[in-house]
């Protein structure tokens, strides 16, 4: 997103991947992959010149309209309507809990009437913008220190669910619930997607490991917005309507 644009335009002015797939009408995807796909993505990420050049909307300076609240010991960021039929669970990408990520969880539950809540699932231990691109040693060192504390995304699900279980509990009037991700947190939602999913409809933006067994897995309709960065051959096998000239991220740092 350019400096001058704000959160609303993302739809109408950015040119990014778009692919709508609902598991029930769509099987024709290609199941091969390989862990050399998710490296480069990964160096991608690390080296995109948006990421390094493009100024957030707000730097400093946004009064988020939500509040936190403790789902044992996890805090949760809670944006929107309290008494909606309609819930989304928005997960960060690693820089976490950011001014630019909070914005937009407030935009997205004002023009969908929604409530919106962002679990702190990394508990504060997010990756610092300083380490990108890792072109020292000592950065390397640190991006690798952190992305090894993340670990394996499966590892993060049940964390996912538990609150949900209790956003349930909490929320009774929400008929059903959906998931967005942003970058790390798209890959979450796409593990979250599959079978025996508790979820009714998921999405992510500049998708963060994007393999395509994560799509055949998928038992829901799941919207990702993808960029030039993404790899290529990946998202071949997965979109109908790919645009690459788009720039990653736009949807959380800008």
């Amino acid at each position: 997103m350019l400096p001058h644009q704000d959160a609303s335009s993302i739809g109408a002015q950015l040119h990014l991947t778009i692919y709508a797939i609902d598991h029930k009408h769509n099987n024709n995807i290609n199941k091969t992959d390989t862990s050399n796909d998710i490296l480069d993505l990964v160096l991608a990420m690390e080296q995109s010149e948006a990421c390094r050049t493009i100024s957030p909307v707000i730097k400093t300076g946004y009064s988020p309209k939500g509040r936190y609240k403790k789902f044992d010991d996890i805090n949760v960021y809670v944006t929107g309507n309290e008494s909606s039929s309609k819930g989304i669970v928005d997960v960060y990408d690693a820089f976490g809990l950011q001014a630019q990520t909070l914005q937009g969880a407030d935009r997205l539950a004002s023009s969908l009437t929604a409530l919106v809540i962002i679990p702190d699932l990394c508990k504060g231990v997010v990756a610092d913008p300083a380490w990108f691109p890792p072109d020292t040693d000592e950065k390397k060192d640190a991006a690798q220190k952190f992305r090894a504390r993340l670990g394996n995304p499966l590892n993060t699900l049940s964390a996912l669910f538990r609150i949900l279980v209790e956003a349930k509990q909490r929320w009774p009037s929400v008929q059903g619930w959906g998931i967005f991700g942003l970058c790390w947190g798209g890959k979450i939602a796409a593990l979250a997607s599959g079978p025996e999913t508790p979820f009714k409809v998921s999405g992510q933006a500049h998708p963060g490991l994007l393999a395509a067994e994560d799509a055949e897995k998928m038992t829901i309709p799941h919207i990702c917005l993808a960029s030039h960065d993404e790899p290529a051959n990946v998202i071949h096998k997965l979109v109908c309507d790919w645009r690459p000239n788009g720039c990653n991220p736009c949807c959380s740092r800008k």
